[in-house]
């Protein structure tokens, strides 16, 4: 496939941009950049857009690459005297500062802006006096950049790459949506290019603070975005005094083609399991039953929870607390009442026989669980087996230790982890290929990043991941909200192939495959 775009075994950066159409004279300015591998054709095409458009997305899966494309974007403009800040989850400074080291001879100064306010306010101050110290690129955080960006903008760093882009951005009034906004809007041609493997992570209506920044012609408001997409209702619900108040939500989407046209007018998608030609991975619901005194505490602190929050129930925030309480309550009795244990969540005992079945002792696994309290539970039900640990109390870095443990140290055979902490950044499929969400996750796309740590290119073990379900909880209803939407997300991102299809009732065939059957 590489060949039709003229590529050879040894690519540089010059050969890249010949490829796009680029004159001799601007590639040969590169020539001598030697890059890791070969750009695979999504990755030049994400690279065509960026280099094309002022703002652009790359919509690429986990390990799809996207990486390579924003660090040749860096490159490219740093010859021009131009900065970039590349904001990103600290998880992933490391990642990105050894993947720069992959790419040889590219010449750039790098900085990690992750110091502390006095510190940071030196470094800015010897930037500003002294130009030869700048460094080309500056990877930070969201809250750095929320906090630095108007002084390296007056400094010359008039790009900007929002990797993971999708965690800042599902709330247009949310302060990172703001100063990305006022970045693009100090200058037409200030370059902002947006990076996830998730575009719509849980809702469609999630997905135009996206379109606003990429395409603020067409969604300028959310009132356009709704009115060309939305269709709500409105339900009742008795107010304090038991009179009727009517609320407005969302009873279904249309127009998803047009969505989908204008989501990828400036952006490019890449499925890992297209590009990566990985098998789709064996997804298995195990069902459990609560116990009998389990139910009934989980009937009395709901029911209590019910009359203790009264009138309020019809604020959604108060809504999402009693979901958390009930999903929690499910698999940690024990932190709503003294006389519970561990054992006495059957949730533990399905893990444990999923463990116990998957042998530990000869292969490692990942167990994902979404509270706090549910992994600190875990992990001592799991005490045996040394866990590591990886969830929000530990912080990136600490994070990080407990991810190289559980890679390298072999009486650590299992790995907890909560899904926003342990989803991003980290690379698991070559020393695990089982992975058992004991809670359910109900955004689609927290789900692909978790899972898709131990999807990785070349693997030749099965990935196989077990969701629990325990019966008459909440927990088959998150579930069943996760596949409706994805099969919503997946009318607009169009993927033909998701981690899902069989979930979904989609085939998991190859396309050779359904060809023969057909």
């Amino acid at each position: 496939m590489l060949s039709q775009f003229g590529l050879t075994p040894k690519m540089s950066f010059g050969q890249v941009l010949r490829t796009l159409g680029y004159g001799d004279d601007l590639a040969q300015r590169f020539e001598a950049i030697e890059l890791p591998f070969q750009p695979m054709p999504h990755q030049l095409a994400g690279l065509h857009y960026a280099l094309t458009y002022p703002r652009s997305g790359l919509f690429f899966e986990p390990r799809t690459g996207k990486t390579l494309v924003l660090q040749l974007l860096a490159i490219y403009y740093a010859y021009f005297g131009v900065g970039t800040m590349q904001v990103m989850p600290p998880a992933l400074f490391r990642q990105f500062t050894h993947d720069y080291e992959e790419i040889k001879r590219h010449g750039l100064h790098l900085d990690v802006l992750n110091d502390g306010p006095v510190t940071r306010a030196k470094k800015l101050k010897l930037w500003e006096e002294d130009p030869s110290k700048r460094p080309h690129v500056v990877m930070m955080s969201r809250e750095i950049f929320k906090q630095t960006w108007q002084d390296l903008y007056t400094q010359g760093f008039t790009n900007v790459h929002f990797d993971e882009s999708h965690l800042g951005l599902q709330d247009e009034a949310s302060q990172t949506a703001k100063a990305m906004r006022a970045f693009i809007n100090q200058n037409d041609r200030n370059r902002l290019v947006l990076s996830t493997g998730t575009p719509i992570p849980n809702q469609i209506k999630g997905v135009f603070t996206t379109l606003n920044l990429l395409l603020p012609e067409v969604y300028r408001t959310r009132y356009a975005f709704d009115r060309a997409h939305c269709v709500y209702k409105t339900i009742y619900i008795p107010d304090k005094f038991g009179n009727p108040k009517g609320v407005s939500v969302i009873d279904d989407y249309v127009g998803l083609d047009i969505l989908s046209k204008h989501m990828y007018s400036r952006a490019v998608y890449a499925s890992k399991r297209e590009v990566l030609s990985l098998e789709a991975p064996n997804i298995q619901i195990i069902e459990c039953d609560m116990k009998p005194k389990h139910r009934r505490l989980y009937q009395k602190v709901l029911n209590e929870r019910l009359l203790e929050i009264g009138e309020e129930i019809i604020d959604a925030r108060t809504a999402q607390k009693l979901r958390q309480v009930a999903l929690q309550l499910i698999t940690v009795p024990e932190e709503f009442a003294d006389d519970f244990k561990s054992s006495d969540s059957s949730v533990y005992e399905t893990v444990a026989a999923i463990v116990d079945s998957v042998n530990p002792e000869k292969e490692k696994l990942v167990i994902f669980a979404n509270y706090t309290r549910s992994v600190e539970a875990l992990a001592r039900h799991f005490q045996k087996l040394h866990p590591a640990i990886v969830y929000g109390p530990y912080g990136p870095e600490k994070n990080a230790i407990e991810v190289e443990r559980f890679r390298t140290q072999a009486k650590c055979r299992v790995l907890i982890a909560n899904p926003a902490a342990g989803g991003v950044g980290f690379k698991l499929g070559d020393v695990a290929q089982t992975v058992i969400f004991a809670e359910p996750v109900s955004a689609p796309g927290v789900f692909d990043q978790a899972l898709s740590r131990v999807m990785l290119l070349g693997q030749t073990e099965p990935v196989v991941c077990y969701i629990v379900k325990v019966n008459n909880t909440i927990s088959p209803l998150a579930i069943e909200h996760m596949l409706n939407k994805a099969r919503d997300i997946n009318e607009v991102v169009k993927s033909k192939k998701t981690l899902l299809d069989a979930l979904l009732g989609k085939p998991v065939m190859t396309e050779d495959e359904l060809a023969e059957v057909a």
